[in-house]
């Protein structure tokens, strides 16, 4: 272990979830640049103590939601009637690290969509659903904490009638579905990514 992992994983505690744990669910060969992202870790040492408590870093391999799917038992990720056929859940990204909220700001729930982004903090921002969906996994499978589990998130992807997508994590799986920006829930919150 370097030292850039050690500080990672002093920074964040038992929230780290390593490339090595990562690629035992999601198998595949890194190219040089991807171990070259990969191999810095972006943390600040000043914010421990919050980020500790309330977030995880993990590795993004840039997967789409369907090729996450295919990755792992199908029934874990299922698609509501709005979100089933939509561009977002074939989207890929380029890889890198990812810190991310583990549940909603409860200040953001029973909001619109507009109200909930002026929760963020100034160092967050709203994640597409396929980097919550790769969080929520990871998290999921190597240490079996299950984020987005008290309340449906809403994430930065719209679909075709213009509603946000949202994902949520219960025992039956993670749901991926949209609903209008004005809907506001008592169980609908929006999702947060710290910049890194």
């Amino acid at each position: 272990m370097d030292e850039d992992e050690r500080l990672a994983r002093a920074f964040i505690g038992p929230n780290f979830i390593g490339v090595d744990r990562a690629m035992q669910y999601f198998p595949h060969q890194l190219t040089e640049k991807e171990k070259g992202v990969f191999k810095k870790f972006p943390v600040r040492e000043a914010t421990v103590p919050v980020r500790r408590k309330t977030h995880f870093l993990v590795p993004d391999f840039g997967f789409s939601i369907l090729d996450m799917r295919r990755y792992l038992n199908r029934e874990l990720i299922w698609f509501g009637k709005r979100a089933g056929t939509e561009e977002f859940l074939s989207v890929r990204a380029n890889p890198r690290w990812v810190l991310i909220r583990a549940e909603a700001n409860s200040r953001s729930c029973n909001k619109t969509w507009l109200d909930q982004n002026e929760t963020l903090l100034i160092a967050e921002y709203v994640p597409d659903a396929r980097t919550l969906i790769n969080a929520a996994l990871l998290v999921y499978l190597t240490i079996g904490v299950r984020i987005i589990s008290n309340v449906a998130v809403r994430c930065a992807d719209t679909t075709k009638d213009g509603g946000h997508v949202f994902a949520t994590f219960d025992i039956n799986g993670i749901c991926v579905d949209s609903c209008p920006d004005s809907v506001k829930l008592p169980t609908l919150g929006i999702a947060a990514c710290q910049w890194l």
